[in-house]
């Protein structure tokens, strides 16, 4: 499969924007974010996909979709120190 030239994506979004269809064609565009980032794909990787200046773009619309990202957050930190304070010995090591 041959990946596609800034040019052609232009093109593409342009005829896109013109045609009837834009409305699907949105949809189906933040149906793909959505399931991307609900899939655990970095948002940085999500927004130049989708051909957002910056991830601040694609964080600001869809962050709302990464409802446990802070839960997430909680478990990673709680499980990387109860591991390290479990793993100390009497000589602190």
């Amino acid at each position: 499969m041959r990946v596609w030239t800034e040019e052609e994506v232009a093109r593409f979004l342009e005829a896109a924007r013109r045609s009837k269809h834009y409305p699907l064609f949105v949809l189906a565009l933040s149906t793909h974010a959505t399931i991307l980032l609900r899939k655990g794909v970095q948002p940085k990787v999500v927004a130049e996909r989708l051909g957002h200046a910056s991830v601040k773009v694609t964080l600001d619309t869809y962050s709302h979709v990464l409802p446990d990202t802070q839960h997430e957050a909680v478990k990673a930190i709680e499980s990387v120190l109860w591991t390290g304070i479990q793993g100390v010995g009497r000589n602190g090591r």
